[in-house]
């Protein structure tokens, strides 16, 4: 059985954040950091949240994930799934961003794609579709899009 995991997750962005210290200094040295440890990803921001997709081998995941909870560039973060995965779906990037345009929110794509699973009144029934919904509009976007500031690092 494989031991590829994957956690996604949602938080409020720091307000003193700007797009050049999430890319600075959150994505260039996660990107790093994770391929070493065979993790990969995918961040998704604009001016007030993160969403963001880990995946990988579960022990160095879940130490991962305990410091990104204790990152003071983070405030409410909420698990939105944390289970076994089959494949990869991000497997070219350490850490892929995109950066969502000022004049849409993370909340107003997840109104358009999936409007009964907008946090953070997600049911537990719900969440299932919203993690389906966050991980096909990543995936899709991470294809189509630049990279945010030019900061893929593949």
């Amino acid at each position: 059985m494989s031991d590829l995991h994957e956690i996604m997750y949602i938080s409020q962005r720091r307000l003193s954040l700007t797009d050049t210290d999430v890319v600075d200094g959150i994505v260039i040295p996660a990107g790093r950091a994770n391929r070493r440890l065979d993790i990969t990803g995918c961040i998704w921001f604009d001016a007030r949240r993160f969403v963001q997709i880990l995946e990988g081998p579960r022990d160095p995941m879940q130490a991962l994930y305990i410091r990104i909870k204790n990152d003071d560039r983070h405030d409410a973060i909420e698990t939105l799934h944390d289970a076994p995965l089959a494949s990869r779906n991000f497997h070219r990037w350490g850490m892929r961003a995109l950066r969502q345009p000022e004049f849409e929110t993370i909340e107003d794509v997840l109104r358009r794609h999936a409007p009964e699973c907008v946090p953070p009144q997600v049911s537990v029934p719900m969440r299932k579709g919203l993690v389906g919904s966050i991980r096909h509009l990543l995936e899709h976007r991470a294809r189509t899009e630049p990279p945010a500031a030019a900061a893929s690092t593949s």
